[in-house]
């Protein structure tokens, strides 16, 4: 079965700024994304709060999209991806967690509520909050939400998803 990905945009895609600062998705933290993607084949499950509302949907998507294509700086050589950045992410939310559970306190549940349902048999959520640790072992993965996802975290997501093969 495919990989399932639990994603969070704030702090995720969408690091916290500053008291007062607007902050947008943030491409590098897409680039790092589209990487998992493509480096597991996973399918994106949306569990952050900004799948609560047509906005917050539609947001993510036009700011994905604004970023797309991306300019990507590899080994100092600046080349155009290959696959459209936003295109890799959109193609890969196949849907999001149920709507009547908290955005925060309850995430959790509403991720393990899912998995039961759907039984993946390899899954990870991503997001900047403590309450994911609720996931169980080797299933969360907490981003620094002043940052976002790195590299770093990509990487590691690619190991707890298991690679394409």
């Amino acid at each position: 079965m495919t990989p399932i990905l639990f994603l969070d945009v704030d702090g995720v895609l969408r690091p916290h700024k500053p008291s007062g600062y607007e902050s947008g998705i943030r491409i590098g933290c897409c680039v790092n994304l589209a990487e998992v993607i493509r480096a597991t084949h996973c399918r994106i499950v949306l569990s952050s709060a900004w799948r609560y509302s047509g906005w917050g949907r539609h947001s993510l998507f036009s700011q994905c999209l604004r970023g797309s294509p991306c300019w990507v700086s590899d080994d100092d050589a600046i080349t155009v991806a290959t696959t459209p950045i936003a295109e890799t992410i959109i193609a890969s939310i196949i849907g999001a967690t149920r709507l009547d559970k908290s955005p925060t306190e309850d995430r959790h549940v509403a991720i393990l509520e899912w998995v039961a349902e759907h039984t993946p048999t390899r899954w990870v959520a991503v997001d900047d909050l403590d309450c994911i640790a609720d996931c169980g072992e080797g299933h969360y993965l907490r981003t620094d939400g002043k940052v976002g996802l790195t590299y770093e975290d990509a990487d590691k997501l690619v190991e707890m998803l298991g690679a394409w093969k």
